[in-house]
């Protein structure tokens, strides 16, 4: 949502620097899943996982920083917790990428 935001031409100056440097801190802090997880399973969400590791910590405080900017556009965002997820297509030490699971695949 950052990205389209940046490119749609709404931000002020003040906010497109900051919103690179929200990127930069992003790719400081994680890399890209391989576009192909996407590819395959469209429906696939990236998660980060909640550890207590620096690196955690601040990927967290990212996503905070970055839906604080996305309010000040009216784009309505939302933090989600799961502590299951269904399919997961992709991992690596601070990221899941999983399919959400549907109430047909929830475990009760």
């Amino acid at each position: 949502m950052l990205r389209g935001l940046r490119t749609s031409g709404r931000l002020t100056p003040e906010d497109d620097q900051a919103a690179a440097r929200l990127v930069e801190r992003s790719y400081a802090l994680h890399i890209e899943p391989p576009p192909e997880v996407f590819d395959t399973q469209p429906a696939a969400i990236s998660w980060f996982i909640e550890r207590e590791t620096p690196a955690a910590a601040a990927l967290v405080d990212l996503a905070a920083d970055v839906v604080a900017l996305l309010d000040r556009y009216g784009i309505a965002c939302r933090e989600v917790r799961c502590t299951r997820l269904d399919e997961v297509t992709y991992s690596d030490d601070v990221q899941v990428v999983a399919i959400p699971a549907t109430a047909d695949r929830w475990p009760f």
